[in-house]
């Protein structure tokens, strides 16, 4: 009689053989597929099995081989390996085996012969899938994943306010790099919404490769054409300041560090200047953010990239910092700021430093620029997001060497603490 029963890898370690016989245990997440025991001199055995009518209606009996299972050949290289269900810890690959021989004996395409088919045919549909439906599909995904709306939509407005109609309906495989690169490039967006898109496109093709491998090669040639266009176009908004020396940094660097009545506001000029993330960012720093050698422009719950968009506390940037600290103590002990805002330190920061970056500039006798293309001559922006590829592939690996997790927990902790004072 057959016995029926979800086939587990303790149950298979437990069941004896029988004392006579021969005994089968049909499993019942898969039919066809089961246990055999068995009953012999020695004192039994078992194996597994598969009992099924082929296409032809002639009966089938084949037995799962051990030999040559990565699982046996662990055990044969690495004999302090622990099998704590003997036969057992087999059963997974048992099934495996059993659903391609169960398929291939009924005439049906194997589950790897159905994926073949399958991922041809996503294939065919990457190919002839315009940008704007890969863009819909890549949004629909974040959304899925949990991606803030506010994020989403973002995106969503940059793509339909940025791309051309042209190129939104033009397929990915015959979409130019370079003429996505002039239309990104030449975009009326702010340098920040135009990098965000750009690494947006990337994501599309990154995730179209996975399909079809070509696509990769659009993403460094949309690399190398947006540089192109960038430096030739946006890069030079003030090309007079590519030709600045360093003496004339200098110069705005001692007035900005010996002001003594806006000193919130002089001193978070100067420090952008060292860090690369954006202004809005450096003005808005908070004490808490900081762990080790480290500040960390967005708390864990802020930004993806929070943990690679970190900046190394050192040199000028250590002595600026420590000066700001000593100054706050005197006259803004409780804030949480670096820059707090002279009338409600407790709460509020710095907002804005435009008399200030006016008064340093007419002191050094320079024209006006607007702060943040001066500083993008002296140094460039920090974007992790450029390196997504990269960071796909090793973040994790990065982040358990820098234990992001205990990190995590002593932002929140001392951001917490902040909060409660």
């Amino acid at each position: 009689m057959v016995e029926r029963r979800r086939l587990t890898p303790e149950f298979v370690h437990s069941v004896p053989p029988p004392e006579r016989g021969e005994r089968w245990i049909a499993d019942t997440k898969l039919k066809g597929f089961g246990l055999r025991l068995w009953a012999t001199r020695s004192g039994g055995n078992k194996a597994f099995a598969v009992r099924v009518l082929n296409v032809d209606g002639h009966s089938i009996r084949k037995t799962f081989n051990l030999t040559g299972q990565w699982r046996t050949d662990l055990d044969f290289k690495y004999g302090d390996r622990i099998n704590a269900f003997g036969l057992g810890e087999y059963l997974e690959d048992a099934r495996k085996w059993a659903r391609d021989e169960i398929d291939n004996e009924k005439g049906r395409l194997t589950v790897g012969q159905e994926y073949g088919v399958d991922f041809e045919d996503a294939v065919d549909r990457i190919k002839q899938m315009t940008l704007e439906s890969a863009a819909h599909s890549l949004i629909f995904g974040m959304r899925a994943n949990g991606r803030s709306e506010k994020y989403v939509a973002r995106l969503d407005k940059l793509f339909y306010n940025s791309i051309s109609a042209q190129l939104r309906n033009t397929r990915l495989k015959q979409l130019s790099a370079k003429a996505m690169a002039r239309c990104l490039v030449n975009a009326s967006a702010p340098a920040g919404n135009i990098r965000i898109l750009r690494s947006f496109i990337s994501q599309i093709f990154e995730r179209a490769s996975n399909f079809h491998g070509p696509f990769l090669r659009f993403q460094d040639e949309l690399s190398t054409e947006f540089r192109k266009q960038w430096e030739k176009n946006y890069d030079v908004r003030y090309p007079e300041l590519r030709r600045l020396k360093k003496s004339n940094f200098q110069r705005i660097f001692r007035r900005l560090e010996f002001e003594k009545v806006l000193w919130q506001a002089a001193l978070g000029i100067r420090l952008v200047f060292e860090f690369h993330s954006p202004i809005a960012r450096v003005l808005g720093a908070r004490w808490d953010q900081i762990d080790g050698d480290h500040w960390y422009p967005y708390f864990p719950d802020e930004k993806v990239y929070w943990y690679e968009s970190r900046e190394r506390i050192d040199g000028v940037a250590a002595s600026l910092l420590k000066k700001i600290r000593k100054l706050n103590n005197v006259n803004f002990s409780e804030s949480p700021f670096w820059f707090p805002r002279p009338s409600a330190p407790a709460t509020q920061r710095v907002s804005s430093v435009d008399l200030m970056w006016r008064k340093a500039l007419v002191d050094c006798g320079m024209p006006h620029y607007p702060l943040r293309e001066f500083a993008r001559s002296y140094r460039d922006p920090y974007c992790p997001s450029y390196m997504l590829g990269f960071l796909r592939q090793y973040g994790e690996r990065f982040r358990e060497i820098g234990n992001t997790a205990e990190l995590s927990k002593r932002l929140h902790a001392q951001k917490k603490s902040t909060l409660i004072q």
